[in-house]
């Protein structure tokens, strides 16, 4: 499912003509974001 999201949101931003530094950084904040809820989820 969250790779089913991150595609999509990647295909959005391709297609808007959002510039590729600008999704890296998404991302990057994005697998920041899941890595504290899983380190949680664990716990």
């Amino acid at each position: 499912m969250a790779e089913k999201a991150l595609t999509a949101m990647i295909q959005e931003a391709y297609i808007k003509g959002v510039s590729t530094r600008a999704v890296d950084d998404l991302v990057q904040t994005m697998e920041m974001y899941l890595d504290r809820h899983i380190l949680v989820f664990r716990d």
